[in-house]
């Protein structure tokens, strides 16, 4: 028989294990809960724009919502059966169509003071036969689109959100009316592209050179911040490249988290007295202030003697820049035009002292969007959010 004493003992032992039991369970779930948080999937909000629910139309994906809670007024459409369907994605064959109304927004729940990448498709489809409209986040213009722009449209911004949600409004003009496809959120923790917190930065080009003819793009999965890096040719150049297995991406020198995808090739000129030449004209107009972000990744010259890969980058507007690169460092180059400094193309060539040829794995180009508005706006808004 147990003593009282012994029973009280088993007691002890039983909270205590009860306490262990439900701590375990507490930190895994705390854990979780933080593993969920740093995963860009789970934290983007993906909408699907235009399915109706119950249409038999269904084809979002469980990592696409559908639009309904996002947005009160417009009307679910199909592309135009006369369209040829084959030539876009699945999330882009249904769109909202805003028929009433001078302004209809998009409310998509955010994290204050937090940067987000923002990005809108467009599929016109001839759905309407007409369309112009204008694109804005909250106050802030950020792009008119209409068909002369192509039967596809895709816009996106970098913003800095300081409050608890984004909204993506689409405001009529004199013709057409406003639709959208597909609207993506994408949380960027950490940003380096904060360059100015107070506007907008709309990407002009996102391109990664030196990708086999056969890839289109890379994106998600394979860059984890919902980046889209489409791949671009370049005169006077050859493409090289290294095996994947031999590249950690996950280097503390990796601070734009590029994927292992965009450091492993690039594109280098064909002679070491070449260069590689970014047509700024092809994206750009002169009068707007830009940045360009021009990503090295050298992974050829430790196999070729120890040399050092050095390399002046020339601006058009006379502005030049020596660098040398570091052998398996990534190492990007950072410049803001200003739009009083005309540049219509930039060169990467070899330094005069150097045997290697200029080489370039990617590049980005975003222009800041002037916002005369926003800037008390965003004060406001700013406290508003500490109070």
């Amino acid at each position: 028989m147990k003593t009282k004493a012994t029973q009280q003992w088993l007691l002890v032992l039983h909270v205590l294990a009860s306490f262990f039991f439900f701590f375990i369970l507490l930190t895994s779930s705390s854990s979780q809960e933080l593993a969920d948080s740093s995963d860009p999937v789970k934290n983007a909000t993906r909408i699907d724009c235009g399915v109706i629910k119950g249409s038999g139309d269904e084809k979002t994906p469980s990592d696409y919502q559908y639009d309904d809670g996002f947005v009160e007024h417009g009307k679910g459409l199909n592309l135009s059966s006369n369209y040829n369907k084959e030539e876009i994605g699945n999330q882009l064959r249904t769109l909202r169509s805003f028929p009433e109304g001078k302004r209809n927004c998009y409310r998509v729940p955010t994290e204050r003071n937090a940067y987000y990448l923002v990005r809108a498709f467009f599929a016109y489809g001839n759905y309407d036969s007409k369309t112009s409209f204008d694109l804005y986040i909250g106050v802030n213009y950020w792009a008119t689109i209409s068909k002369e722009d192509g039967d596809i449209v895709r816009h996106e911004v970098i913003h800095f959100s300081p409050t608890d949600d984004i909204n993506v409004c689409l405001v009529k003009t004199d013709d057409g009316i406003p639709f959208i496809s597909l609207l993506e959120v994408w949380p960027w923790q950490n940003s380096r592209y904060d360059q100015l917190a107070s506007s907008l930065l709309r990407l002009m080009s996102r391109s990664k050179l030196g990708m086999s003819e056969d890839d289109t793009y890379i994106r998600y999965p394979d860059d984890n911040y919902g980046r889209s890096w489409f791949n671009r040719k370049m005169d006077n150049s050859v493409r090289i490249s290294s095996s994947s297995a031999a590249i950690d991406s996950n280097t503390s020198d990796n601070v734009y988290d590029l994927p292992k995808e965009v450091l492993t090739s690039a594109v280098q000129s064909i002679h070491a007295s070449s260069s590689l030449v970014i047509h700024m004209d092809r994206c750009c107009n002169t009068g707007h202030d830009y940045y360009v972000y021009l990503h090295f990744y050298d992974f050829v010259s430790k196999s070729r003697n120890n040399q050092q890969r050095k390399m002046v980058i020339a601006f058009s507007d006379g502005v030049d820049v020596s660098f040398t690169l570091e052998y398996m460092k990534p190492t990007t180059l950072v410049r803001n035009i200003k739009g009083h400094d005309v540049v219509s193309n930039i060169s990467i060539r070899s330094a005069s002292d150097s045997q290697l040829p200029a080489m370039l794995n990617a590049y980005e180009i975003y222009r800041v969007l002037p916002q005369p508005l926003n800037r008390q706006l965003m004060k406001e808004m700013l406290l508003r959010s500490k109070t």
